[in-house]
């Protein structure tokens, strides 16, 4: 009888085909969570919205078209993060306090007017922090940070995309209804050119300082690199360009605390680690007038500091609670500000610090510095202690960094539909969930960490 051959190499390329296939698949899967993110995270609002990026803007200024393709994004990602729901309730257990802020934010809604909307902007509010939990829960913590990375850089090059095929969207006109004073300036995919800079400025050091943890691709890391220099330069935001400096300058001191941690301990080495980053971070405010005039922006921030002092009366009045979450500070701060100086419409404090206790009060001051110190310690003690086998373990420190310094001059502490507190978010819980790994792991052993013929001369 003649033996039936079988037919190896149709085998190999029929399971090469499922191989692609299954890529493919991957790739798909994760370019709608990518997309899923920035659409969450405020991108394409102009262009989801429908309005006319022309009319004049107001505190009603939304449509029900942007409000369904914002929801859609949220249920994309509880889609993502629904087969791992008991890891996502660890997580959560494990950061209970990183709800604290969301669930302030819905008490407030008992003081603060028109309850209603109050209401339905704390939800959202909670479902952002909600997604950067969702984001760890649904891959390792490591391709977690991985994708942070790649959202922030797809919309580094979605925006360099609208800038020349939709500039009415991509760029700031003249025409616009709402600070026609940046004419000319990039916003990209977002509504405004300080998210374009602040979020160029953070993707320049995913890309600087991340490493094959951030892009694995030289080539790719590269591109990134220079479309990120190239937005965060024509955005003209003088706060996203104090950001880059930070972050690229917080390495070196980073580097100088690991050897300091082999020299003398990691407790000392986190100490001094913590107290260099610390006086960087405090130096910020006093150098960014200087700063900013020297490469010719406004010291003032482009108008902050004199609304800075048209509210700071009116935290003082209510330094408990504050007024409210979202509509305290619309109904009543934004109200006064605009009746006692030349300011159109003001979404929030433009601090972030400010903005929180204005909304929620020193209380709310409180538990975001509290965070913040956390975060701060957390991510210093898992870059100090991580090897240079993985380059994963400095993303979270400049989340952390980037995050302290953006909200000097911007305010996203409790920002709802916003993609820098989710960012904030997944970064704390992602560090969290390394640092516990790597503290079950443990150190390498002496011999381990050896290399070359002295390793083996024992046998």
């Amino acid at each position: 009888m003649t033996p039936v051959r079988i037919d190896q190499g149709s085998d190999g390329a029929l399971n090469a085909g499922v191989g692609n296939f299954a890529a493919l698949g991957r790739i798909a899967a994760r370019s709608v969570l990518v997309l899923a993110l920035l659409v969450a995270g405020g991108g394409f609002s102009l262009q989801l919205s429908g309005l006319d990026p022309h009319a004049p803007v107001g505190p009603d200024s939304a449509s029900l078209q942007s409000q369904a393709a914002v929801g859609g994004a949220f249920l994309v990602l509880a889609a993502f993060a629904a087969p791992r729901l008991r890891r996502m309730a660890e997580l959560v257990m494990a950061n209970l306090l990183m709800l604290a802020l969301p669930l302030l934010a819905l008490v407030s809604v008992a003081w603060a007017p028109e309850q209603a909307v109050a209401a339905r902007r704390a939800v959202a509010f909670t479902a952002t922090v909600l997604a950067g939990f969702a984001l760890v829960a649904a891959a390792p913590a490591e391709a977690g940070l991985r994708l942070l990375a790649q959202t922030t850089a797809t919309a580094v090059a979605l925006s360099l995309v609208y800038i020349v095929a939709r500039p009415a969207y991509g760029v700031h006109q003249l025409s616009d209804g709402m600070q026609n004073v940046h004419a000319g300036d990039w916003r990209g995919v977002f509504g405004h050119r300080t998210v374009l800079g602040q979020l160029s400025a953070l993707t320049l050091g995913f890309a600087v300082h991340g490493g094959r943890a951030a892009f694995r691709r030289s080539a790719v890391r590269r591109a990134v690199i220079a479309a990120s220099c190239l937005c965060l330069w024509r955005a003209h935001s003088g706060g996203g360009l104090i950001s880059a400096a930070v972050l690229l300058a917080a390495p070196p001191l980073l580097a100088f605390g690991r050897s300091s941690a082999r020299r003398m301990g990691g407790a000392y080495a986190l100490l001094l680690g913590g107290a260099a980053l610390a006086t960087l971070a405090l130096a910020v405010p006093l150098m960014a007038p200087a700063l900013l005039s020297a490469i010719g922006k406004d010291p003032t921030l482009t108008g902050r500091q004199p609304l800075w002092a048209l509210i700071l009366p009116a935290a003082r009045a209510r330094p408990g609670l504050g007024y409210g979450y979202s509509t305290g500070f619309r109904d009543v701060v934004a109200r006064l500000v605009s009746d006692h100086s030349g300011f159109g419409y003001v979404p929030n404090a433009q601090n972030g610090y400010l903005d929180v206790v204005l909304n929620l009060g020193l209380l709310g001051l409180v538990l975001t510095l509290t965070i913040l110190a956390l975060a701060l310690r957390r991510a210093l003690a898992l870059a100090l202690a991580a090897g240079a086998d993985q380059p994963a373990a400095i993303l979270p420190l400049l989340v952390v960094l980037f995050t302290a310094v953006m909200n000097i001059g911007e305010a996203t502490f409790i920002a709802p539909n916003d993609i820098f507190p989710v960012i904030y978010t997944a970064a704390i819980v992602a560090s969290g969930e390394m640092l516990r790994r790597s503290r079950r792991i443990g150190p390498p052993p002496p011999d381990a960490r050896r290399s070359g013929p002295a390793a083996g001369t024992s046998r």
